[in-house]
């Protein structure tokens, strides 16, 4: 693990102390999904599942452009007095 973590600070892909997030992620203290922004700006979830029997699964997904998205659909919704639908464009069905 500790190599791992050593290869993503080399290349900016994580941020914060090795041996902090390794003494935490053995110590079982991290158990559910969590988000992390990197250097470049990217967000990333970080989903880690301990097995049964000792190790873990971890996942990294880049939810930037989720993220993105949600932003800019809260400013346009929080920001607007007047209430809207958002429909769909072929079916004009409304979006849940």
């Amino acid at each position: 693990m500790r190599d791992v973590l050593a290869q993503r600070l080399a290349t900016g892909t994580f941020n914060g102390d090795p041996e902090q997030y390794a003494a935490k992620f053995i110590g079982g203290e991290w158990k559910a999904a969590r988000e992390a922004k990197l250097a470049d700006g990217r967000i990333i979830l970080i989903d880690i599942k301990p097995k049964p029997g000792g190790g873990w699964v971890t996942t990294h997904k880049d939810i930037t452009e989720l993220r993105r998205r949600e932003s800019s659909f809260r400013l346009m919704f929080e920001s607007n007095p007047i209430p809207m639908w958002v429909s769909d464009r072929e079916g004009l069905a409304f979006s849940t």
